[in-house]
């Protein structure tokens, strides 16, 4: 019986460097003793994977031994990403070893980066009562609190922080992050389009956005923009105004927008004020409803009438059955002046298939109907669909240097064109230098015709921000 034990000693750094430890095979307590030194080896080596791989293999050739692998997988688990893996484990060694509380905090971390911040902060607040004395489970309520938007209270939570620990380095950079989110911020951007069928904009915006107080920020600006259509005669319209975003209670964030027009060139009478107002509740950590109400007036050259005035109502149910998903269905409605009506419906959905590069792959579809009543002149189909796949990547930091792409390409139809192909695409770049950030945009977007003429259009955006 001796022999196969031999045997096994000799093989066991060849079985490592396969990454096929995890063999089942009944271990004795010495050869399980030596699994785990590697394990936590290859885990102070950053070689997470092949720590799993040990500790995986010891679950089932030495069950006996679970309460000592269960908590370092649970953390290795966390390393690679594997957050769905990590809860479970967590929760599997908070059996093994009732009344743990790194284990229960680990748990709520975890729960935390899954995007739970709801669930999390409810733990991490009952941790408290337990132990009014430990900094961690304040830390870890901080950061749900942040994560849910309410920066007013992990503001509150890191004070109590650090009076149990000045010199919680972890505390201090969650407040360097809340500080940064406040900052105020000046930006300028140029926006170039064209639909491809003798339609072009041309946009140039001023605004400078503030926070007077952790929930509120207010974003005043200045835009002019420049219709084209053909060889008809531009037309130019300038707008001032201002954006601003609430969220006063965790459940609920507000936004809206309102712009008054200065300055217009044609020589319609219209409507001089137009706005937005929106709602997000947060009904539960995996369910999100909106509301959004708009007000619209833009002109429409080469078209009748010269400009194309409104309002538009839409809804929204957004779903995130676990933290690499998202499911969202969009329904609304434009009534035009005049008697028009714009209908549409829209479900997309996401998941993330690579984690370092940011990567999620995807579905879109689309359904709208239009009925122009009395604005024969205003472009829009009878009828449009379309059904995509997505795909989009992410890669770098925003603060240092970033670039992003995406695209949608699928099958299409219109009642006046018949079938076709549905295509959009768009990269970004972003670099920081210094107090500045520079963004270059270029794609093939859909566009809103309430807001825009046509379903997409080509362009680019040019800009740069500085923070003060």
């Amino acid at each position: 019986m001796t022999a196969p034990r031999t045997v096994f000693r000799l093989l066991l750094p060849a079985f490592l460097a396969l990454g096929v430890a995890a063999e089942s095979h009944a271990y004795t307590r010495a050869e399980t003793d030596s699994l785990l030194a590697a394990a936590r080896s290859a885990t102070g080596e950053n070689r997470f994977e092949r720590a799993v791989v040990i500790y995986e293999g010891i679950v089932r050739g030495a069950p006996s031994r679970l309460p000592d692998v269960s908590p370092p997988l649970a953390y290795a688990y966390v390393r690679m990403g594997r957050l769905e893996d990590a809860r479970r484990e967590f929760r599997r060694a908070s059996v093994l070893h009732p009344g743990d509380f790194d284990l229960r905090l680990g748990e709520l971390s975890v729960l935390n980066w899954m995007g739970r911040h709801l669930e999390a902060w409810e733990g991490f607040e009952h941790l408290r009562r337990i132990n009014v004395t430990d900094p961690a489970p304040v830390l870890g309520l901080a950061a749900a609190q942040n994560w849910s938007g309410r920066r007013d209270l992990s503001r509150r939570s890191l004070a109590v922080v650090r009076g149990l620990d000045p010199g919680n380095a972890d505390a201090g950079h969650l407040a360097a992050r809340i500080d940064r989110s406040l900052e105020t911020r000046g930006e300028a951007r140029l926006e170039l389009t064209d639909d491809g069928h003798g339609f072009r904009t041309t946009t140039r915006n001023g605004a400078v956005s503030v926070a007077p107080h952790p929930q509120f920020r207010l974003s005043p600006f200045y835009a002019e923009t420049e219709y084209r259509s053909g060889d008809d005669p531009p037309l130019r319209e300038t707008r001032a105004g201002a954006g601003w975003s609430a969220q006063p209670w965790t459940r609920a964030r507000l936004s809206g927008s309102a712009a008054l027009r200065l300055e217009a060139s044609d020589d319609t009478a219209a409507e001089a004020l137009t706005g937005t107002i929106a709602v997000e509740v947060v009904l539960d950590d995996r369910i999100r409803a909106g509301l959004e109400t708009r007000r619209f007036s833009r002109p429409a050259p080469g078209q009748s009438p010269r400009r194309v005035e409104g309002s538009a109502h839409a809804v929204s149910l957004s779903l995130l059955p676990d933290h690499r998903s998202r499911v969202v269905f969009d329904a609304g409605r434009a009534l035009y002046e005049g008697g028009g009506r714009r209908t549409g419906f829209a479900a997309r959905g996401s998941r993330e298939i690579h984690r370092r590069s940011g990567m999620e792959a995807g579905f879109l579809a689309r359904l709208a109907e239009f009925d122009p009543g009395n604005l024969p002149g205003l472009w829009s189909p009878d009828r449009f669909w379309a059904a995509a796949a997505t795909l989009e990547f992410a890669a770098g930091r925003e603060d240092e240097a970033s670039i992003a792409a995406g695209g949608a390409v699928g099958p299409s139809g219109e009642t006046e064109e018949g079938s076709g192909t549905y295509l959009v695409y768009w990269v970004r770049a972003t670099r920081a230098w210094g107090p500045f950030l520079l963004e270059a945009r270029y794609g093939r977007d859909e566009r809103d015709p309430d807001r825009d003429t046509g379903y997409a259009r080509t362009g680019g955006t040019f800009g740069a921000s500085m923070r003060f």
